[in-house]
């Protein structure tokens, strides 16, 4: 009889939990990102603000980088702006501030990016919404290439040498 009850315990503890999901775990892992930085956000940390063991995360995501690349692309899920039919460089302007206003949303995705250099799927829409406005503007292929090396976050030197995750970067994940 006991068996039973333990049983029914368990079941209804899990009943209380939101649904295990890749989505669910990347809010949760932003939620933590956005309160303690890019330090506070570990497979344990994000397990115990969703109620589970770190092992149940694993299920949906094998590691910490695929972690913070479902957090990256999390983030950016926020609709781009729509042009404004005013040419290329109001289009510029509307980006900038759509991207200005989720770094200041959201400011350790700059940390996540700059460590991990893994660009989530949609990360590559707005790379290409910025390449286009570019390209529109007239300049030329080989500017275009070079202003957007100029504007990719670069890995910060620390003192003990990379980190396991700066030593698998620069990736590019995930499918289009």
């Amino acid at each position: 009889m006991r068996m039973a009850s333990s049983r029914a315990a368990r079941r209804v503890k899990s009943s209380t939990r939101p649904a295990l999901d890749v989505p669910t775990i990347a809010r949760a892992g932003l939620e933590i990102l956005d309160e303690d930085g890019l330090a506070g956000v570990t497979i344990r940390s994000v397990a115990d603000r969703l109620g589970v063991t770190p092992m149940a995360l694993s299920h949906h995501l094998p590691d910490k980088e695929s972690l913070l690349l479902s957090i990256s692309d999390a983030a950016s899920q926020e609709p781009l702006p729509v042009p404004s039919g005013d040419g290329w460089a109001a289009d510029l302007v509307l980006l900038a501030r759509w991207m200005r206003r989720s770094m200041l949303r959201h400011p350790g995705l700059v940390d996540i990016r700059r460590v991990v250099q893994v660009w989530p799927a949609r990360q590559r829409v707005i790379g290409e919404r910025w390449l286009s406005l570019w390209e529109r503007s007239g300049m030329l292929s080989e500017s275009v290439v070079r202003a957007s090396s100029v504007a990719q976050p670069r890995p910060q030197p620390s003192g003990s040498g990379p980190s396991a995750l700066e030593r698998t970067a620069p990736r590019y994940l995930g499918s289009v």
